[in-house]
């Protein structure tokens, strides 16, 4: 892979070489146009003899720039085969290429909140026009504001943030979330940045006061890093001013905001993607697998074959893999879902009734897979996750 992440490199500086190189010929082109229109108004006679020389110079101009974009298109074809070598992984067997067949609105519809989550507003509201979905204004609304204040902040800027978590206190303070206080112990680290004490000691009297019960060791320490305010940076209360700081509040707003109003933090497409691609290694080698030992296309079925490792922030749901079936089970299901046995363990209703083997829930025992306690289905209990 470092091979590949080198030759793209040059592939990039090629291109941005081009680039230049195409728009120097575009200036020198147009000076030449209006030197020459120049030249006609101010003698007509010379008309024919200046347009034969202008009709030289944009052969030379065309000529240089499509031998410059030659060369730039013989280097992708040069990196296209490299990444063909390195990567042989034949993927046709890892995708179903009909599976979003008819489904075109709905794609539309994710690109563009997509958009609208990156702050690329323009871009949405042309993508709508283009696509026949309708925008959300009030989505729309409610991103502008998020970037309005995200921006803010990577100015150092936290006013517009301390006004909305105020505004939002009540529901902040519903979700566990300490992001006004956070924010008002950055804007309190300002002023000792600053070596205002005066300011921050006004400042710690007029804000720190309704955390108290929440956050009460760290109001005494933020207010005893003013004894070291003059060499702040190499004191006990150093981590105070780490830039790291100030990413983290970004985050931590981003998550906040988007959890009140109902959306995930990341972009669900950013996610689709990213979950996409780390699935595709324990894919390949299961793909190779089935096909050596038993000459089985597992895309046959709409099912993956194998657990798929996630990041914590990538569950959105609550999933349970039954040990007996070894199937996923719907939590919420009404027909099959996970049950308790009277020794503790969990399996599905289905593999429930399956080890039953009678239709008396009181009569037929049978004994749990895991250990030697015996039950009988009515002793199950549903388990909710």
């Amino acid at each position: 892979m470092e091979q590949i992440s080198n030759e793209f490199e040059k592939l990039v500086k090629k291109q941005k070489l081009t680039n230049n190189q195409t728009q120097i010929n575009i200036d020198k082109l147009i000076n030449h146009i209006n030197d020459s229109i120049q030249k006609i108004d101010n003698d007509d006679s010379q008309s024919g003899t200046t347009l034969t020389l202008l009709s030289n110079k944009l052969k030379t101009l065309t000529s240089q720039t499509i031998d410059n974009h030659k060369e730039l298109y013989s280097s992708i074809s040069k990196y296209s085969k490299s990444i063909d070598k390195k990567l042989k992984t034949n993927l046709d067997t890892l995708w179903k290429p009909n599976v979003l067949s008819g489904k075109e609105d709905i794609i539309n519809s994710i690109l563009m909140s997509h958009f609208i989550r990156e702050g690329q507003f323009d871009l949405a509201e042309t993508f709508s026009k283009e696509s026949n979905i309708p925008i959300s204004d009030e989505k729309k609304n409610q991103f502008q504001d998020l970037f309005n204040i995200v921006e803010a902040i990577k100015r150092k800027d936290l006013g517009p943030a301390l006004k909305w978590a105020s505004e939002k206190r009540d529901i902040l303070k519903r979700n566990n979330s300490n992001l006004e206080f956070e924010l008002h112990k950055l804007q309190y680290v300002q002023y000792l940045i600053n070596n205002d004490i005066p300011s921050a000691i006004q400042y710690a009297k007029s804000n720190f006061g309704i955390f108290g019960e929440t956050n009460f060791k760290d109001i005494k320490r933020l207010v005893c890093s003013i004894l070291y305010i003059k060499h702040l940076d190499n004191s006990p209360y150093s981590d105070l001013l780490a830039p790291s700081l100030w990413d983290d509040i970004e985050s931590q707003f981003k998550r906040d905001f988007c959890s009140i109003y109902g959306f995930s933090s990341e972009s669900p497409l950013f996610e689709a993607v990213m979950v996409g691609a780390s699935s595709i290694p324990p894919l390949i080698k299961i793909d190779t697998i089935l096909k050596v030992t038993k000459n089985i296309d597992w895309s046959a079925n709409s099912e993956l074959p194998v657990e798929i490792p996630l990041l914590d922030s990538q569950r959105y749901h609550t999933v349970f893999t039954c040990p007996v079936s070894k199937e996923q089970v719907d939590c919420n299901g009404k027909d099959n879902y996970p049950t308790m046995l009277l020794c503790g363990h969990i399996i599905s209703k289905e593999s429930l009734l399956g080890l039953c083997k009678g239709n008396n829930i009181y009569r037929h025992k049978f004994k749990c897979p895991y250990c030697p306690t015996e039950s009988i289905e009515a002793q199950a209990k549903r388990v909710y996750f």
